[in-house]
This record gives C-alpha cells, structure tokens and sequence, in this order.
C-alpha cells in the first residue's frame, strides 16, 4: 500500500507542477466566478439562478475532463518517454501497482477540486439570495422553483392504448399502407404520438382526465404543476381551464381555476393536499373556453412537481457524478499512457470522451433502420445500400451497447431545473463509471503496461 500511495503522489506533484495544468486551473477559478457575472439569463430570478447552477457546473466540468484526460494520458506516456519508470520496474513494482497509483494521484487531485467548485457555486448561490438583495418573497419561489429537490410526477398511458397502436399498425398493413424500410418500434412510436395527440384534444368545455402514482411524497410540501398546451386557434390570446386533483375514490383534493398564454410552459403553486400521501390519484383539465379546443402533446406536455429532497442533498450528488466521471476520465488516460505515446493517448482518451458524452445520440441511432435512403451508383435492387444501412446499424448498436451504461439524465439539467437526483441514480453512476469501467481500464491498463518495452536500446 505504501507503493502505491508514493505513486500516487509522484502523479499528484507531476500533475500540479505542469504548466498546461496550472492554466486550466486558473481558468476553471475565472468560469467559476465570472461566468454568472457575465452571462444573464431570461431576467427572472429562476432564470438568472439556472445560468449561475447549469452553465457554471458545465463549464467547471468541462475545464476538469480536459485537465484529467492531460493528466491522466501524461501520467505514464511522458514517463515511458523520458525512462523515468525505469526506476520503478526494476525495484521491482507490479504494473498494476503503478497503473492504482497513478490513477489514485489523479483522482485525488480531482476530488480536491470537485470539492473546490461546489463549495464556490454554493457559496455564489448563498450571497445571490443573501436578505440585501433579495425579498423574502423572491428567496420563497426560488425555494420553490430551483433552489429544491422536487420528483416529477407524469401521467401513466391510457388503458388500452397498446391494443389501439396494434389496430392502426394493422390497418396500415391491410391497406397495403406499411411503410419498407421502417422497424416495428419506430412504427409503435409513431402510432402512440398520433393516437395521444388525439386523446388529449380537449374540446370547448370538455374535460380531460389523467391517472397518476404518488410514490409517497414527504407530507407537509406544496406541488407544482407544470404543463404546455397548444391552442386551436393561432393568436387566441390568454385562455382559461380549471385544474383538479381527485384522489382515487373521486373525493376533490385541490382546485385552480387558471388564465394562462398557450405555447408556453407554465407552472401553477398547488397546495400539498393535492397529491396524496401514496397510490392513484387523478388529475384534470376543465376547458372553459367556448370555442377554443387545447391540445396537450404526449408524454411531458403534463407533470407535477413534488418535494423529495432538500437542494443541497441534490447539489452533493451531482459532485459525486461529476467525480465519478471524472474517475472514469482519468482511467481512459493512464491505460492510454500505458499503452501510446502521449499525442497519440491524448486524442484516443478525447475521442473515448466525446462518446461518453453523446450516450444520447449513439442511443437514438442505434434505434434507427434507416441511414442512407438514397446513394448514387447503387444498383437498383438496392442491395448494397441495404448492406450499408445493416453496417452502420451494427456499428451504433455495437456503440450503444458499450456506452449504455452510462446513459441516463444530465444531473446539472436536474439541478438547475429543480429536480431531485436520486441515490439509486448517483449509485449507478459511481457503480459503473468507477467499479465496473475503472476496474475493466485497470486490467487493460496493467496488462498493457506488461507487455510495453520500456527499455528500448538507444542507438
């Protein structure tokens, strides 16, 4: 252990003592503290406090994943290359022993620093709403709208709704109608779109009604309810409906009539009566225009915002994920270095990087059958094209498959939005980025420092 602890701290000093090191640092302390002085947000209070959270954190992450891929690629390239490890093979130390070590340098230096930023981020947003500048007012909805942990609530399917996706997939096929070259599931997808649309039209005077799941919310809260409707007519103006909440005997739990602007997202203060302690409740839209039909598009147009945790709770775990990351960061770098020279670990470790952070559009392409519906010299069957479509599909489900487990909401979108980030969410994270990813970059890392020559004759 006290090899691997020297190690680690000849990473540590390596990493502090680099020039390139040194500027990213002090321009991580200028994002961090200029950025919200620089950058405005839509002139509200929620607004000015999403920029100071969202794009501040960002920034700060950014800056730290280009400091640790440099690091981290440095860490055992620039030491191959100058034989300084030669004074650490021949004592001799196992090179898994200077792979934990190095990585454990690096990492640590990356805690100081996560530590460093949440401290300052937090430290801005406590003099931001300091009693000087803001009313007690003002402090209470960013309480309520950012600065809180809140779970979003969303209505469940209607009943019946697969068996009416399987009709209109049937009638497509009957008529002659199914589209070549389309997958089963993108179909679904498109037939579940068109049939909520419908469902949740709501005519002049209509009610529209939709079943949800408390999951037991901490008693004594408010709720919001956040919604985004469209209307019929372009340019109607203001318009008004009625929300209700029933619980799941029908008894009413809360009521609000509302005038609102359509097109545009809003949010309504319900009181915490409104969402029971636990089970199915119902919520409801009464349009009480006359002739005004709304629409309310599928799967966020409608949810409800509950508290499940306090903001600081929220604000440690995002650290912990951007650490996490991190970690994972510093493990693509030093089993780089063991195995390249340090240009060539450095823009591997960039490119393994910039597929960590498209998990989302490797995911949606994966999805897709179709790449390429045209092509000049193809032959007229289409064969080949077909051939080329199947290959890039394999290639993006390959994709999908290793970065899976790292998919999952952006914890900073979260946090600026005012959204709780779960335990069970922050554990995966640290689970896979750290354990299962880390201790697979270990053992490519340690095999490939094995197997490298690192005594080279000089000529």
């Amino acid at each position: 252990m006290r090899c691997i602890l020297a190690i680690a701290t000849i990473a540590l000093r390596g990493a502090v003592r680099s020039r390139i090191m040194v500027m990213l640092l002090l321009l991580l302390l200028l994002a961090i503290v200029g950025l919200p002085l620089t950058i405005r947000g839509d002139g509200t209070l929620p607004g000015d406090m999403r920029i100071l959270l969202n794009y501040t954190l960002s920034f700060a992450r950014v800056i730290l994943s280009i400091a640790t891929v440099w690091a981290g690629c440095a860490a055992l390239s620039q030491e191959v290359d100058e034989k300084q490890i030669q004074l650490m093979v021949t004592k001799p130390v196992h090179p898994w022993k200077i792979w934990l070590g190095k990585w454990l340098g690096i990492a640590g230096l990356n805690l100081v620093l996560v530590i460093f930023s949440g401290t300052v981020v937090y430290g801005m947003v406590r003099w931001n709403t300091r009693d000087a500048v803001l009313s007690e007012s003002e402090r209470e909805q960013l309480r309520r709208e950012i600065l809180v942990g809140r779970v979003a609530l969303r209505p469940l399917d209607p009943e019946g709704l697969p068996q009416e996706i399987a009709a209109v997939i049937e009638d497509l096929r009957q008529a002659g109608q199914y589209p070549e070259g389309v997958s089963r599931s993108e179909l679904e997808r498109a037939a579940r779109t068109m049939l909520l649309y419908r469902m949740q039209s709501i005519a002049p005077g209509a009610v529209m009604r939709w079943t949800m799941v408390s999951p037991g919310l901490p008693p004594g809260h408010p709720v919001t309810l956040d919604f985004l409707a469209a209307s019929s007519q372009i340019g109607s103006g203001a318009v008004r409906g009625r929300w209700r909440t029933l619980d799941g005997e029908g008894r009413l739990l809360a009521e609000q009539e509302v005038t609102f602007m359509p097109d545009a997202r809003q949010q309504v203060a319900l009181p915490a009566a409104a969402v029971p302690p636990q089970g199915p409740f119902t919520l409801e839209y009464v349009n009480l225009e006359r002739d005004i039909t709304l629409i309310f598009a599928p799967d966020d147009s409608v949810e409800l915002l509950g508290y499940a945790g306090s903001f600081e709770d929220s604000l440690f775990k995002t650290l912990m994920i951007i650490f996490a990351h991190l970690c994972f960061l510093a493990a693509v770098g030093v089993s780089m270095g063991a195995l390249f020279s340090f240009p060539v670990a450095a823009f591997t470790s960039v490119f393994v990087a910039l597929l960590s952070f498209m998990d989302r559009y490797i995911g949606g392409m994966a999805q897709e059958t179709v790449y390429f519906s045209t092509a000049e010299g193809m032959d007229h069957s289409g064969v080949l094209l077909q051939a080329l479509n199947q290959l890039v599909g394999a290639v993006f489900r390959v994709m999908n498959l290793l970065v899976q487990p790292l998919q999952g909401p952006n914890p900073l979108e979260l946090l600026a939005s005012g959204r709780y980030v779960s335990w069970t969410f922050t554990g995966s994270v640290l689970l896979f980025r750290i354990l299962v990813y880390g201790g697979i970059l270990a053992v490519i890392g340690a095999g490939l420092l094995r197997r490298r020559e690192l005594a080279l004759p000089s000529r």
